[in-house]
């Protein structure tokens, strides 16, 4: 009797651009699985689809032209069976030409630094008004009837230069969304929602972030973890900077 390979959705992928949070549509991409090139189908609204029996965890190099290179490790058992998506936000390079805009940015060393993200400071498009924690639903004040059509986001405290990061999962309509998990942050009702953009953190130490140069402010809000301490700093990017780590936790520096 022949056997019967029977074939999956081992992986569905979509690259986003972290500066815009919107998906890179170019397929000038290379992805190693495991150290091996594979090849995937290409849908119209930029993710990738591979077709896999695999049942194990494995690690994914990718690399796309104007962007820094990506590496994903990957664990079987934390993807949704139903779909198995990610969407790994990749950095700009040198050669970045996606954007008529120039990018700025941080990078440098710092032992023992996990992660970096950013927003925006002073930005308030949209303003939280309540949360549902128990449905995980925030209802927002959307004057412009804008879409968070991103999936990252944060909730600001302006008074304090912090913030906390969430996933949109769902829109509900143009006041509500659901998000993965009730927000812990207490907030008032003046407080913004702002678009997250993620940096990099290398096990050597080394950290980068870029952001798009569009003229307007250049003063950011950034969260790196290093150790067991979140950190925060607001600085002007069109300023150069490197971070430092800080005792409490919570830093605001301006322009060096």
């Amino acid at each position: 009797m022949p056997a019967t390979i029977i074939h999956r959705l081992g992986l569905a992928l979509r690259l986003i651009d972290t500066t815009t949070g919107f998906p890179v549509q170019d397929r000038s991409v290379r992805i190693l699985w495991d150290g091996k090139p594979v090849h995937p189908m290409f849908r119209t609204d930029g993710s990738m689809i591979f077709l896999s029996d695999r049942q194990e965890d494995f690690t994914l190099d990718i690399s796309m032209p104007g962007f820094e290179p990506c590496r994903l490790e990957v664990h079987s058992k934390e993807l949704d069976p139903q779909l198995p998506l990610l969407e790994p936000h990749l950095i700009p390079a040198d050669d970045y030409r996606l954007s008529r805009y120039p990018c700025l940015g941080v990078e440098g060393t710092m032992p023992g630094i996990q992660t970096l993200d950013g927003v925006r400071a002073g930005e308030s498009p949209c303003l939280i008004r309540e949360q549902d924690p128990r449905r995980r639903l925030i209802t927002i004040f959307n004057p412009h009837k804008l879409e968070l059509n991103r999936t990252w986001y944060a909730l600001v405290d302006p008074d304090r230069g912090v913030y906390e990061p969430f996933a949109v999962t769902r829109r509900v309509n143009d006041q509500q969304y659901k998000l993965d998990r009730p927000l812990e942050m207490e907030f008032r009702n003046y407080f913004p929602i702002c678009p997250l953009v993620f940096g990099s953190a290398a096990p050597n130490g080394k950290y980068r972030l870029k952001v798009r140069d569009d003229a307007t402010s250049a003063r950011w809000i950034l969260r790196w973890v290093a150790g067991e301490q979140t950190n925060f700093a607001t600085l002007d990017l069109r300023v150069r900077h490197q971070l430092e780590p800080t005792v409490s936790g919570v830093e605001e520096r301006r322009d060096l």
